[in-house]
């Protein structure tokens, strides 16, 4: 049986909560304290890049590469995603981080998370990534019902989750290939944005 991407985030705060001693009770700070949307937006940022393959050409020669998450434009996670990333490999390579006000300074990201809430300057980074090997992700907050952006991977809140929405059409034109984790968790599967 696959774990489930929504049951492996929640292993953050189950993780603090087991190394409390024994018979010691949990701080009422800790258990009114829920991470913020970011803080899991930057754990899926992370989960990600297990359930993706990319072509041979996006990962680059070198087997030892950092495997790079760029942040374009605003950083909503502060040094949450650092943190996340600290440690962390896939297949021998390190993940990292870099952030950016430019796709130009992006050209060797995997995974591309776009910091950008207007729809212009969004749009124009999407069309500028389109059908390149690399994943674009977003944040959408509330909006699981907005039309679609364009992006492979649309973050949502649905209640006191955050939840994603997968665009095959998108993941394919990027050149990627995703694992029936990625597809079975989505909450929707969507399609090309509308004009």
């Amino acid at each position: 049986m696959r774990p489930r991407l929504t049951v492996l985030l929640g292993a953050t705060l189950s993780a603090f909560l087991a190394v409390l001693p024994a018979g010691r009770a949990i701080p009422e700070t800790v258990v009114e304290q829920r991470p913020t949307d970011h803080a899991v937006v930057a754990n899926y940022l992370a989960a990600f890049c297990r359930y993706v393959t990319w072509p041979s050409p996006a990962t680059g020669g070198d087997p030892g590469a950092p495997l790079r998450i760029g942040v374009l434009g605003p950083n909503p996670f502060g040094s949450g995603l650092d943190k996340v990333l600290a440690g962390k490999s896939l297949g021998g390579r390190p993940l990292t981080a870099v952030y950016a006000s430019g796709l130009e300074q992006l050209t060797d990201c995997q995974v591309v998370f776009i910091g950008y809430s207007e729809g212009d300057t969004r749009s124009a980074a999407l069309a500028a990534l389109a059908g390149k090997p690399v994943l674009t992700v977003l944040y959408r907050g509330e909006l699981a019902d907005a039309p679609a952006t364009g992006a492979a991977i649309e973050l949502v809140r649905v209640r006191s989750n955050i939840r994603y929405l997968l665009n095959s059409a998108a993941l394919g034109s990027q050149g990627l290939q995703p694992t029936p984790g990625l597809l079975e968790n989505a909450l929707r599967r969507i399609g090309a944005p509308t004009p």
